[in-house]
């Protein structure tokens, strides 16, 4: 089966690396090969979520930063099938990749419905998506009606678009996310379509929703467990079972929701959770189970290696700051002493270390436009642009920063 593509939406596909990777219906999809940076930093995108597990995935486009739009996930909360198998794997079992970049909407439109079908269709086994994309998403061109909750005043709207613009909301996406029933509201407003004369507005949102889901969840009977002496007791209420065990409610509530192990060394379920396991751990232990996660340790300069339980004892026993070796391995720093750091034994270590590595991580890829033919030339920093097309570096950042237009036939902007 030929791998499908839709690097031809736009010159800049032409500046990366094509790969492929196989979805859950065995359709190949071709994906430009971006630095995690550039990744995120994407704008008018198509773009592709897999489950590593199963291979199932999402597929959508963006107008905004890729980053941004992504959220670790978070955004996507509302959306019934990918917002909840989001919740139930986590995050983390999730590969994000550009399939490619688009010169206006309408192709993204077009290429976000033929990337829905061909990767399984809308609402099949294979996918996550409820809607077949193109038009249907692009439902921001559609008139909707609005209703401020607090007072029943009706407004209209030529668009989603419009109605986020002009009431503030953030995202031009959230008024359609309520028309469409994937949000119960936004900032006090009820949003439909113009032509849907029977949804209706709800009798409780916002505040007073989130009260009455909270008064309806501590009302919930709960099943206390003593982890030491292996007792059983049974409370109508959180805040009974808070008041008789001497702990704080919110602690209770955290443990029967699954967010914490223990409170006061009793574990928790809701009477209805009757097949949840109760951990084997608590306390000190489990938080030193979760805490202790192998990393490993590279000298960039004499290409020294170390194997270490847990950040804290790497920090220790190389006599590093503390915190050092868990900002290194999660990304937040490129290096400490000269020491690298990884979760992952099979990722590489930098090649450079000291001035030379800041150097490169601070560095911004950048994109030179032929003035005459329009052509593009993707370098990885300005000092390379500059080295390659005899350009001063520095009237580089200046085209860059917009204080000058073009120098030689070039003009130049970040990637």
């Amino acid at each position: 089966m030929k791998p499908i593509e839709f690097t031809h939406l736009s010159k800049l596909n032409d500046l990366y690396p094509k790969k492929t990777v196989i979805l859950a219906n065995g359709a190949k999809f071709v994906y430009l090969d971006l630095p995690q940076k550039d990744k995120l930093n994407a704008a008018n995108v198509l773009y592709l979520h897999i489950n590593r597990d199963t291979l199932k995935c999402y597929i959508g486009i963006t107008i905004m930063k890729a980053g941004d739009r992504w959220g670790a996930g978070t955004p996507y909360r509302n959306n019934r099938h990918f917002g909840n198998a989001i919740q139930a794997h986590g995050w983390e079992k999730f590969e994000s990749y550009i399939l490619a970049f688009a010169e206006n909407r309408e192709a993204l439109n077009i290429a976000e419905a033929q990337a829905i079908a061909a990767a399984g269709g809308h609402k099949s086994k294979f996918t996550y998506n409820i809607s077949p994309g193109g038009d249907i998403v692009a439902e921001n061109d559609k008139a909707i009606v609005g209703i401020f909750l607090p007072t029943g005043k009706v407004f209209d709207f030529k668009s989603g678009a419009d109605a986020a613009r002009k009431l503030g909301l953030g995202s031009v996406d959230y008024p359609m996310n309520v028309a469409r029933g994937e949000m119960l509201s936004v900032k006090d407003w009820w949003f439909r379509f113009k032509d849907d004369a029977t949804s209706m507005p709800p009798a409780l949102w916002g505040e007073s929703l989130r009260l009455q889901k909270m008064r309806e969840i501590n009302s919930k009977p709960l099943v206390g467990i003593n982890y030491k002496t292996k007792e059983v007791r049974y409370f109508p209420t959180q805040q009974v079972a808070a008041d008789e065990l001497g702990v704080n409610q919110s602690e209770v509530c955290a443990v029967a929701s699954g967010n914490s192990h223990s409170t006061g060394g009793w574990w928790f379920r809701y009477e209805e959770d009757k097949d949840r396991p109760m951990p084997t751990l608590f306390g000190t232990l489990a938080t030193r189970q979760k805490r202790d996660k192998k990393v490993y340790a590279v000298h960039l300069k004499t290409g020294m290696k170390h194997e270490f339980p847990n950040c804290t004892l790497a920090d220790h026993n190389l006599e590093i700051h503390v915190g050092a070796a868990a900002s290194v391995a999660s990304g937040g720093r490129v290096s400490s002493h000269d020491w690298w750091f990884t979760y992952d034994p099979s990722q590489k270590p930098p090649n450079a270390y000291k001035w030379d590595l800041v150097a490169i991580a601070r560095s911004k890829a950048v994109i030179a436009e032929n003035i005459e033919d329009g052509s593009l030339l993707r370098f990885d920093s300005a000092k390379s642009a500059a080295e390659a097309l005899s350009i001063s570096r520095s009237m580089i950042n200046m085209i860059i920063k917009g204080k000058r237009k073009s120098a030689k036939g070039y003009t130049f902007r970040e990637a």
